[in-house]
Formats: structure tokens, C-alpha cells, sequence
């Protein structure tokens, strides 16, 4: 091939360089589609590793967020907790001029009494109590009892209800450490409420932070505590 490359060379010096320009030309343009392939590649593989980067900078963004919006909730909720507000006495004359057409100051005065009771009394724990049943147990009917509500709590029977029982719940989890260890039905189950899912979203609804977000908090409040004082 070599004897064969110099007999080309010598006589036939066109052919030769058309040969070796042929030959180099098909080289390079299989060098050149190589690069590019490669440059294809490359090129690819740093934009998907600038996704990526972005993509995990946006998830730990949001994580970051998230977290510090429920340690704020928390310490909002715990500050109130802390507070103890008491509710403010609602007198019968302070209640809409409509509202005492239809309720009497005796009938007020019963209907106050009868309710702190059944606060006091942590009756509102009992599952599956309606309007009607509740009015019946007063000796009252039920457009007198949702009309009281309605007037001094400002909200209607059920969301009464449903504050009530978030509310203890939610103060027996921050003041007794052992119910941080209850499963969430078993602190819906505990201030009567039957629905898991429903618990869990009327605790984010009143409280601005779901339950099991309030028990990793104050988990972590309590074993900051113990350190610090050790």
C-alpha cells in the first residue's frame, strides 16, 4: 500500500491528491459530526443539571416557607393560649332590636345560663349533637337557641360547635404532654368530633396550622425546655 501510495504519488499526482482530499475531507466531517454530537450532549446534559439545580433551589425555597409560616401560626396560637382572653359578657341589650322581638330577657338570661353550663361542663365532647337535640335538652326550641347564638357568638350553631371543641382540644394538647402522643383520630375522638379529615380541617380553619404541625412544634418547644434546663 505504501509502494502502491508513492506510485500515486509520482505518476498520477492529480488522482492522489483527489484520493487524499476525498479521504481527509470524509475524516473531518466525521470528526466534525462527532464534535457536534458531542457538543449536543454536553450541552443538554448542563441544562439539565441548571434545571435541576433550580428546580431543587425552588423546592427548598418552598420548604423554608412553609416551615416558617407554621412556626409563626404557632407562636401566634401559642400566644393566645397563653393570653386566656375571656369572653366578653353580651348583655340582652346589646343584641339587634329584630332579636328582641323574637326573644324575650327572660328567655336571654336562661339560654346564657344553660350554654355556660354546657361549656363548663365540657358537654359539647359528645358526638353527633344537632340544634334540635340541644334546644330539646334547654327546654327551649331551636329558633330561640340559633338566634342566641347567632347574636352573642356571631356564628351559626355549627361553627359554634366546631370552636368549642377545637378549642379544648387544642389547649389539652398544649398543657398535657401525653396528648401530643394521640394519633389525629384519637384527638378528633377526644373532643368529639367523628371525621378524621373534618378534624384536621376545622383545627387548620380555627387554629391557621394543621394539628400534626402544632404537635411537631410543640414537641420541639418541650425538648428545647428539657435541654435548657439540664
Amino acid at each position: 500500500m505504501i509502494k502502491a501510495d508513492s506510485i500515486l504519488a509520482k505518476d498520477f499526482p492529480y488522482l492522489s491528491a483527489k484520493i487524499h482530499k476525498d479521504y481527509d475531507t470524509q475524516i473531518l466531517e466525521d470528526a466534525k459530526g462527532k464534535l457536534e454530537r458531542q457538543n449536543y450532549w454536553s450541552l443538554g446534559a448542563i441544562l439539565l443539571l441548571i434545571i435541576s439545580v433550580i428546580s431543587l433551589i425552588l423546592i427548598a425555597w418552598k420548604l423554608y416557607k412553609k416551615e416558617s409560616d407554621i412556626r409563626k401560626k404557632y407562636a401566634e396560637l401559642e400566644e393566645r393560649l397563653q393570653t386566656h382572653q375571656s369572653t366578653p359578657i353580651f348583655s340582652y341589650e346589646n343584641i339587634p332590636q329584630q332579636s328582641k322581638a323574637l326573644i324575650s330577657k327572660d328567655v336571654f338570661s336562661d339560654l346564657a345560663e344553660k350554654l355556660k353550663e354546657f361549656e363548663d361542663s365540657k358537654k359539647f365532647k359528645e358526638k353527633g349533637i344537632t340544634l334540635p337535640q340541644l334546644a330539646e335538652t334547654f327546654q327551649t326550641n331551636t329558633t330561640y337557641l340559633s338566634q342566641y347564638i347567632n347574636d352573642v357568638v356571631g356564628v351559626n350553631f355549627n361553627k359554634y360547635l366546631s370552636t368549642l371543641r377545637i378549642n379544648y382540644i387544642t389547649e389539652l394538647m398544649y398543657n398535657d404532654s401525653k396528648v401530643l402522643g394521640y394519633s389525629v383520630q384519637g384527638l378528633a375522638d377526644e373532643c368529639g368530633i367523628s371525621s378524621r379529615q373534618n378534624f384536621s380541617d376545622l383545627f387548620l380553619e380555627i387554629n391557621g396550622i394543621r394539628p400534626t404541625d402544632f404537635i411537631k412544634q410543640r414537641k420541639k418547644e418541650l425538648e428545647s425546655g428539657v435541654i435548657s434546663l439540664s
